[in-house]
């Protein structure tokens, strides 16, 4: 009688090559196994779903519990290659409906604020100056977490401005590098040294940049060393419950691709240029990230030519 669980390890094991992909999908399978209260694929019934469905959608909302569902169907999908059962029940259910997500893009004003918060309240923060230094190098490069914590010395190239983002944090198993805003190379310029000063020695290609542990103990590394992508998620969800406000590591993905394509003056925007820089491989998923301003959107209704003669007033 083959476990859930075990099965899930098994596809993993398989079939997916980055550590945190490996790691949401059991605990996707986990959660599913408690929740449900089956943990052998030869009890598993709609029944046993729908009791998921129900505790899961009391506490979370419809897009997590798609998450789910869209991770129990892949498991499943394998047990079905391995003549294990012969049929997916988590196929024949439907999604749960999420309507429109608004879009998750930090204002201006609340970057600074956040900012501000973090500055004041250095014994609240620690390393307040370590926690500044995430929030300029997610904003000012729209790289993801996971990207950030795997982050060596070796990816900066000082000389010529660029930030190699390595196929270890990436989401689509490829590298590829982006130019290094200014704010950003004078904070990872600091960030260095205090790493040497703390590790006791220069700094080696091979070494993360972004490891909290190694100044504050709180925080744990991977087994790698590098510094988990939970942690950051943690910081986050502290600083929100504390501002009233929703501040994410992705939030700042939204931002930044929504800034560069939302220039301030009356020049067009280049889209692909910042579907390169966020590494995606569709267009349409850049577009995904970015809202459009209220002044863009003024600039452009504001080019339409009236047919109009003014005569026509009242």
């Amino acid at each position: 009688m083959m476990k859930i669980i075990d099965l899930a390890k098994e596809f993993a094991d398989l079939n997916i090559f980055n550590e945190f992909t490996h790691a949401t999908l059991m605990d996707k399978v986990k959660v599913f196994c408690q929740r449900s209260g089956v943990h052998s694929i030869d009890d598993l019934t709609l029944d046993s779903i729908a009791r998921f469905k129900r505790k899961t959608l009391d506490i979370a909302q419809p897009i997590t519990y798609n998450g789910y569902i869209r991770y129990m169907r892949l498991v499943i999908d394998h047990a079905i290659s391995r003549n294990l059962t012969d049929k997916n029940l988590f196929r024949s259910v439907r999604l749960a409906p999420v309507g429109a997500v608004p879009r998750k893009v930090l204002e201006r004003e609340t970057i600074d604020e956040v900012c501000k918060h973090i500055y004041s309240n250095p014994d609240y923060y620690k390393p307040s100056w370590f926690w500044l230094t995430v929030i300029y190098a997610l904003y000012f490069t729209g790289m993801r977490r996971r990207q950030l914590v795997t982050l060596k010395l070796g990816d900066i190239n000082f000389s010529d401005e660029l930030i190699l983002l390595s196929y270890e944090g990436s989401k689509t198993h490829r590298s590829w590098s982006i130019p290094m805003h200014e704010e950003v190379s004078s904070r990872l310029q600091d960030l260095i040294l205090r790493n040497e000063q703390v590790m006791g020695r220069s700094m080696r290609p091979n070494d993360y940049l972004f490891v909290a542990s190694r100044f504050y103990p709180r925080y744990r590394v991977t087994s790698k060393g590098n510094m988990k992508p939970e942690a950051i998620t943690g910081f986050f969800k502290r600083l929100s419950r504390d501002l009233g406000k929703s501040v994410g590591a992705h939030r700042f993905r939204h931002t930044f691709a929504t800034e560069l394509c939302n220039p301030s003056d009356d020049s067009t925007p280049d889209i692909f240029a910042v579907q390169s820089i966020l590494g995606h491989t569709n267009v349409q998923t850049t577009r995904n990230y970015v809202q459009t301003s209220t002044d863009r959107m003024e600039i452009t209704i504001n080019r339409i030519n009236t047919p109009f003669s003014r005569t026509y007033t009242f």
